[in-house]
């Protein structure tokens, strides 16, 4: 059946960054770094038909196209950061600003060649944590709940403002991260269901109700 909401995902080119406080490109707390800072734009167009020529518990695919679409756009501006190592600039004898715009510019000519590219996201119930998290919570450097206050997915406005935007009843975690390799997004998100004090995976219940 072709009445079904399709979607169409559109992508702007990654590029860097200024946002106006903090620049494109900046010393890292990592001594020899540098951080620079990118952007992407994530279009989701819904293509509704206009009419529904039948339920979705029929199944026909004879006369089912509807060419008329009412289309909704929705946009996801996505910001990161990424880390790059100074030296082989340095040893080129560049310093100050002239380093940070031969960085720049070859980070950007490096961009072009990976059209790829793209600031993947990721969704979880749980904290997401790097292997360089896990080991600054070792030696407590940091803690789980600072990170999980970094990433805790809010309200960004309204009378809401400022409150956890819950998926299934549960506070929802969110990391943004380049990828030059086009990674797509990674949902983790998962709803806890028990049988009396006992965890059962969700995925298992629905396989085994539709035995019966």
């Amino acid at each position: 059946m072709n009445n079904a909401i399709k979607t169409t995902i559109q992508e702007s080119p990654v590029t860097t960054y200024d946002s106006g406080n903090r620049g494109e490109i900046q010393d890292s707390i990592k001594a020899g770094n540098k951080s620079i800072q990118l952007k992407q734009v994530v279009t989701k167009i819904s293509h509704y038909p206009t009419r529904v020529v039948n339920n979705n518990l029929t199944e026909i695919s004879f006369g089912q196209e509807v060419n008329d679409t009412n289309d909704y756009h929705s946009s996801e501006t996505r910001v990161t950061w990424v880390e790059v190592s100074a030296d082989k600039w340095k040893a080129l004898g560049l310093t100050g600003k002239e380093l940070d715009v031969k960085i720049l510019a070859d980070f950007e000519a490096y961009l072009a060649s990976k059209p790829k590219a793209r600031i993947y996201k990721t969704l979880s119930t749980e904290p997401i944590l790097s292997e360089g998290q896990k080991r600054g919570i070792e030696a407590g450097l940091t803690t789980l709940e600072a990170i999980a206050e970094k990433q805790l997915v809010r309200y960004g406005n309204g009378d809401n403002q400022g409150e956890p935007i819950l998926w299934n009843g549960l506070k929802q975690y969110k990391v943004l991260a380049f990828s030059e390799n086009g990674k797509a997004d990674v949902d983790l998100r998962k709803v806890e269901v028990f049988i009396g004090s006992n965890p059962v995976d969700i995925e298992v219940l629905q396989e085994e109700a539709l035995e019966y």
